[in-house]
C-alpha cells in the first residue's frame, strides 16, 4: 500500500493511451498522457522500458507514420549528464540523429505527451 505522499506523486505519472508494436523489430511503443520528461521516463521504467530509443531511419519513419496524430512526443535523447551532450535515457549508443535546423537546444516549449519503448 501506498503512503501518502507516495500516492499523491503516483497520481501525477501519465497514463497509457495507446500502444503499438513496430513488427519489423519488435518493440512496443506506449503514448502516454501528457507529463514532464521526468515523470514519462518514470511511468516508461514502470511499464518495463524507457522513453524511446530511435536506433534508424527506419525506426524513424515507422514512429513518425505511425503516431503522426500526436502533436509532440518525448523520447529518451536527452543532455542531462552534460549540456548539448546527448546521450539515450536507456543507456544504448547515440548512433542515429535526425535533428531539424535550430532543434538541438533545451529551450522552448515542453513536448506534451511521451512515448514510451518496452524491451
Amino acid at each position: 500500500m501506498l503512503t501518502g505522499e507516495a500516492q499523491q506523486i503516483k497520481s501525477f505519472l501519465p497514463q497509457p493511451l495507446l500502444e503499438r508494436t513496430n513488427i519489423a523489430n519488435g518493440h512496443k511503443y506506449v503514448v502516454l498522457s501528457p507529463a514532464t520528461w521526468t515523470a514519462s521516463e518514470q511511468k516508461a521504467i514502470e511499464l518495463g522500458g524507457h522513453l524511446a530509443t530511435i536506433s534508424d531511419e527506419d525506426e524513424n519513419k515507422w514512429l513518425a507514420s505511425t503516431f503522426r496524430e500526436f502533436r509532440s512526443l518525448w523520447i529518451g535523447l536527452n543532455d542531462r549528464t552534460e549540456r548539448f551532450r546527448f546521450s539515450w535515457i536507456s543507456g544504448e549508443r547515440s548512433t542515429f540523429t535526425n535533428w531539424r535546423k535550430a532543434s538541438r537546444t533545451t529551450s522552448g516549449p515542453q513536448a506534451l505527451r511521451m512515448l514510451a519503448r518496452r524491451q
